[in-house]
């Protein structure tokens, strides 16, 4: 866990020294924070009771983290925005398992793409296909139950650093500054990775 802490300093450091005076007035950070998405008795969050206390705690933001972090970043469009890096904890180092940035409105029930179940297809295809080879070599198998391997990928996340902000000039391109943003925390993390010992899943 400390690497990772280590990791949220050494964004918010450089997003404050170097993005910000880039970006003028046109973007405003939040306080960035951990989030943890799984159970601590090593079951998928996919595992849990819909609705339960423990699942709503772990698929959405809680009502004290969107009052302390998002609550005065609400954007131009009316969407809380954030860039999160996942992070699969592990007994030696940790996996960052992807880079996004993504949005929701304040009413949504899903509060960004951080959220969502993986699948075994789609944008995280690269990404799965790795894993669920990990899975393989790990049980020394050629083929494992597609519910199991679901199960365990989407407890591969197990918490992820989270990077609020919002778009505060309408005089900008908004498209451009979040993507500014999404770009600068990946070049960060690229160029740590190798410092830090840390294993990078998605290197797009």
């Amino acid at each position: 866990m400390e690497k990772i802490y280590e990791l949220k300093e050494k964004v918010d450091i450089d997003l404050k020294n170097k993005l910000i005076p880039e970006l003028k007035d046109g973007i405003k950070f939040g306080q960035s924070f951990i989030k943890k998405l799984q159970p601590e008795n090593g079951k998928s969050v996919t595992e849990l009771e819909k609705n339960s206390t423990t699942f709503n705690d772990l698929t959405t933001f809680n009502k004290e983290e969107l009052l302390k972090h998002f609550g005065n970043l609400l954007s131009n469009d009316k969407k809380y925005n954030y860039v999160w890096i996942g992070i699969h904890s592990t007994n030696i180092d940790p996996i960052i398992t992807v880079i996004g940035r993504t949005s929701f409105a304040e009413d949504a029930t899903i509060q960004g793409d951080l959220f969502k179940e993986y699948r075994l297809t789609g944008t995280m295809k690269m990404i799965v296909n790795q894993v669920v080879q990990e899975l393989l070599d790990k049980y020394q198998a050629e083929k494992l139950d597609s519910e199991y391997i679901y199960h365990e990928l989407n407890k591969y996340t197990t918490e992820a650093i989270i990077f609020p902000f919002a778009i505060i000039d309408d005089k900008n391109n908004s498209v451009a500054y979040k993507n500014k943003v999404e770009q600068f925390v990946k070049d960060i993390v690229k160029n740590m990775v190798s410092d830090f010992n840390i294993k990078i899943l998605n290197k797009k």
